[in-house]
């Protein structure tokens, strides 16, 4: 199963000034309870929060606060305001980064950009644009097809 390394720590692996205080991945919403299981964490359990709704299971790996998500959804007022991406568009976009001698994949920092402007979080997308990396620059083509897909929820 494939997970993504985002928020904070991914930024940071790509040189941002982060220091996260644990490591946030990213599933397919079908392989939450596989990834689950392989990093010897609780059985995810759907979790909606005010602004988010996911397959979810938090626990730590060697002491490390791990907080897994499967199939991340933004919502809106009236529901779903920002669709879960197509697992194949974002790892795609992923950033491949060389760590301990492995290649983990970094989430598009993009997603994180565009889920905090549709659910109006628009201070955190301020604080999020400032803490990529020196000569970081957004990707256009991630950037519309997520605020399409957010356009698209909306109609």
């Amino acid at each position: 199963m494939a997970w993504l390394l985002v928020a904070g720590a991914g930024r940071a692996l790509l040189g941002g000034p982060a220091r996260p205080g644990d490591l946030d991945l990213e599933t397919a919403r079908e392989d939450a309870a596989a990834a689950a299981a392989a990093l010897g964490l609780p059985a995810p359990a759907e979790d909606r929060g005010a602004r988010l709704v996911s397959l979810r299971s938090v626990g730590a790996l060697g002491g490390v606060p791990l907080d897994l998500s499967g199939g991340l959804t933004v919502l809106g007022p009236d529901g779903p305001a920002l669709p879960a991406p197509a697992w194949r568009a974002q790892r795609a976009a992923a950033i491949p980064v060389l760590a301990a001698g492995r290649t983990v994949l970094v989430g598009p920092p993009e997603e994180d950009l565009v889920r905090r402007v549709v659910a109006g979080d628009h201070a955190g997308a301020a604080r999020l644009a400032a803490g990529l990396p020196e000569g970081f620059a957004l990707r256009p083509a991630y950037l519309a097809l997520r605020l399409s897909a957010a356009a698209s929820a909306a109609r």
